[in-house]
């Protein structure tokens, strides 16, 4: 099985892949990461190339594609918000077995994982984001907006909804399972 998760940034869509990843002993890769190791270069510096994010994921999806052909099982992927866009949704309909994965949450229960990452992709430790909290709070509740024309594209929609970790991730390993057990039972159906 290969699962997808797509949703805004930091909605927990790495926390979600590693709990996934470990339950069920799958492969895990955090699709920004895997950029910059391909390229051997951060993300920022990767992203001041381009002139626009859409030629960013023209020359990315090539990576994507790589993934998607080298693991053909036992995957699970987190892609950034842009991870249903054309680029990457056109080499998913080639893989009509990977399991897309809308991970979501309100934007206040959002402003609480809020991460903050240097030019060198490091952690910013305590990055005190208070002083400016309407400005984030804003700018989650715009990029919910934005992506969510192409984040409904996913096959399950699942809402945190302000869970701890653990038990979205539970829960969200049960969705996919129901998921997984409907999907076969109609195709047994219509043999």
């Amino acid at each position: 099985m290969r699962i997808l998760l797509v949703g805004v940034d930091c909605v927990g869509k790495d926390t979600l892949g590693k709990f996934l990843t470990e339950k069920w002993n799958y492969s895990y890769i955090y699709f920004i990461w895997e950029v910059e190791k391909r390229s051997g270069e951060y993300i920022e510096a990767i992203n001041s190339k381009y002139l626009t994010n859409q030629a960013f994921r023209n020359d990315a999806k090539h990576i994507f594609s790589s993934i998607m052909n080298d693991y053909k099982d036992n995957l699970v992927i987190a892609m950034p918000s842009s991870g249903l866009f054309r680029e990457y949704y056109s080499i998913l309909k080639n893989h009509p077995d990977v399991i897309t994965v809308w991970v979501k949450d309100y934007a206040k229960n959002i402003m609480k994982r809020l991460t903050f990452y240097d030019e060198e992709s490091k952690l910013i430790p305590d990055y005190d984001y208070e002083s400016h909290y309407d400005y984030y709070y804003d700018d989650v509740k715009k990029d919910i907006e934005y992506y969510r024309a192409t984040h409904k594209k996913a096959k399950i929609h699942f809402n945190i909804n302000g869970m701890n970790a653990k038990d979205a991730g539970e829960a969200l390993a049960a969705c996919i399972m129901e998921y997984v057990n409907e999907t076969s039972n109609t195709v047994q159906e219509q043999e």
